[in-house]
């Protein structure tokens, strides 16, 4: 049985890869609830494989918004002190974004994205128009 969850937040630094070319990306995603003196803040880890691992590590910089949709698994452990410690971490299968850009002023240079081909253009000419 699996749980799906969606998280919509912003990266807390920028993604990483502790073997370069190997392993999953781990991203640290904070979504926030409520607002004022009432807001609350949750940290998650997000593990993100394969291409979309890649794509993440290209085009993903700290401060930017994504969408995660994955499965999540948490770990029970004691403490040092004794206590009960949970750990909450999300395997991504899809990441979605950037959807907001800081502003230029403090923007790191960023990689530029893969080219696309855009494909045929539809055909139009103004003098073809039949009134």
């Amino acid at each position: 049985m699996s749980n799906t969850i969606v998280i919509i937040g912003n990266l807390g630094r920028d993604p990483e890869q502790r073997t370069p070319g190997a392993g999953p990306v781990t991203l640290n995603v904070a979504d926030s609830t409520g607002y004022g003196d009432r807001k609350r803040t949750t940290w998650r880890r997000v593990s993100v494989w394969g291409k979309t691992g890649e794509y993440c590590l290209a085009t993903l910089r700290k401060g930017d918004m994504v969408q995660i949709v994955g499965e999540e698994s948490q770990d029970e452990w004691t403490g040092a002190d004794g206590a009960k410690r949970v750990t909450s971490e999300v395997n991504a299968s899809r990441v979605d974004g950037p959807f907001q850009r800081r502003s230029r002023d403090d923007a790191p240079e960023r990689r530029p994205a893969p080219a696309r081909h855009a494909g045929p253009q539809p055909y139009s000419d103004d003098e073809d128009i039949p009134f």
